[in-house]
């Protein structure tokens, strides 16, 4: 049976980090600003700038990437929060993120990213559960 302490982040397939997209859309829906469903990409090998993930709009299908070695030491639970931090921007208007990113898109008071961490926070558990369940057949 798997556990948190025996799930390494380098053994999940995209498969796996694919069922949590799905959990995202089965969760929170897609998104009525952005035409058509999330589509994401998982990144083998580390980001340029260290970026955990990156919701891309300027893109069509709009793209969430994660770099899961990005992650290095932590553990399942910031990986399933890193997913659920990128879909909520993939939820969120892009006029309004590009708004706020013309002054600092990355600043802590960016009400789009205080969206994002607070849903990261907020279902980060339930997500790394049902996850858990998944990965061992329940």
């Amino acid at each position: 049976m798997a556990t948190r302490s025996t799930i390494q982040i380098q053994d999940l397939s995209e498969d796996d980090i694919g069922w949590m997209f799905d959990w995202c859309r089965d969760t929170f829906g897609d998104s009525s600003w952005t035409p058509g469903p999330c589509y994401y990409s998982i990144v083998w090998g580390r980001s340029a700038d260290g970026r955990l993930g990156e919701c891309a709009w300027d893109e069509i299908p709009v793209t969430c990437y994660i770099w899961p070695e990005e992650h290095g030491d932590s553990d399942l639970l910031d990986l399933c929060g890193t997913v659920i931090h990128e879909y909520t921007h993939y939820l969120q208007q892009p006029d309004e993120y590009y708004t706020h990113a013309a002054k600092d898109q990355w600043a802590l008071d960016n009400p789009l990213e205080i969206e994002a961490y607070a849903a990261e926070r907020d279902f980060r558990e339930l997500l790394y559960n049902d996850f858990l369940n998944y990965i061992n057949g329940n």
